[in-house]
């Protein structure tokens, strides 16, 4: 299409969605070329903010953070929540994985108090209880895994979040609160997770001589 009409009005759209497409088989290099094709030609499209925030992430998948962090901070004061607080979130990610888990900590934190409603409260609340997980700190990965498992979305991510926190409370010998998350975890229509709920809350039920 972009070699056979050059000057159709949906020309902006097809580079979005042929740099979209590539983003999306995960192949960032040529995502990331098409993207900076996009921006380049296409500065006022309405498409620009998400186009900035999957050339971000693809940065960020290919290894690079300090140039992810440079294109997410384009994105500080989106109109759009959603992608507001995605980059926020991938720039907290950027920040841990050069080592500074403090300020990526603090960031996860502020955004779960600041963007409440946005799915990325749950995708923050999940990196900081399997931050606590692997330091032994129970009470604080708890906190970070109820965060998700209270977040209506995404659904699966709240159910492995719910399912993590009856692990928890199992593991400390909680087992009426493990039985509660399990069973939060088997009435969800997350069917491959349905079986290891099931499981837990029968070893609820025998922990506890029922």
């Amino acid at each position: 299409f972009l070699k056979q009409h050059p000057n159709s009005p949906e020309v902006s759209s097809a580079r979005f969605r042929y740099a979209d497409s590539f983003y999306y088989t995960r192949d960032y290099a040529s995502a990331i070329a098409h993207f900076e094709i996009f921006l380049r030609n296409f500065p006022l499209d309405k498409r620009v903010p998400m186009a900035l925030f999957r050339l971000g992430t693809a940065r960020f998948y290919q290894g690079n953070p300090a140039q992810a962090i440079r294109t997410f901070l384009k994105l500080r004061t989106s109109d759009d929540p959603i992608i507001r607080s995605g980059a926020r979130f991938y720039i907290a990610k950027c920040l841990d994985k050069k080592g500074k888990s403090a300020r990526s900590l603090h960031m996860l934190e502020q955004l779960i108090t600041e963007n409440t409603q946005s799915e990325y409260a749950a995708y923050a609340g999940v990196e900081i209880g399997d931050h606590y997980i692997k330091e032994g700190n129970f009470s604080e990965a708890l906190k970070g895994y109820k965060v998700a498992a209270d977040h209506p979305e995404p659904q699966d991510l709240s159910a492995q979040a719910k399912y993590k926190v009856a692990e928890i409370y199992f593991s400390q010998k909680d087992y009426a609160q493990a039985a509660l998350y399990y069973q939060k975890v088997f009435e969800d229509f997350i069917t491959d997770m349905k079986d290891k709920s099931l499981l837990g809350l029968f070893y609820c039920d025998f922990q506890t001589q029922n």
